[in-house]
């Protein structure tokens, strides 16, 4: 695919606590999210998160779901 999302990101851990970021896609036709990535350990330092996205010619959108567990 020639399509990538680029973004920066950083989740330090906190202690045992450990946020993490969910990043999801739907095509404008559809009701269900479908999970392009997603980040689940200690990202101490920023860094860029490249996600190649699905060719599609059908609009779609793009979500970022995460979980805040004082990380």
């Amino acid at each position: 695919s020639n399509h990538r999302l680029t973004f920066k990101h950083a989740q330090p851990a906190y202690y045992n606590d450990q946020d993490s970021l969910i990043v999801l896609y739907k095509l404008r036709s559809s009701s269900n999210w479908t999970t392009l990535a997603s980040f689940k350990t200690d990202i101490p330092n920023w860094r860029n998160a490249d996600i190649d996205l699905p060719i599609s010619s059908e609009p779609f959108q793009i979500a970022f779901q995460t979980y805040i567990l004082n990380g």
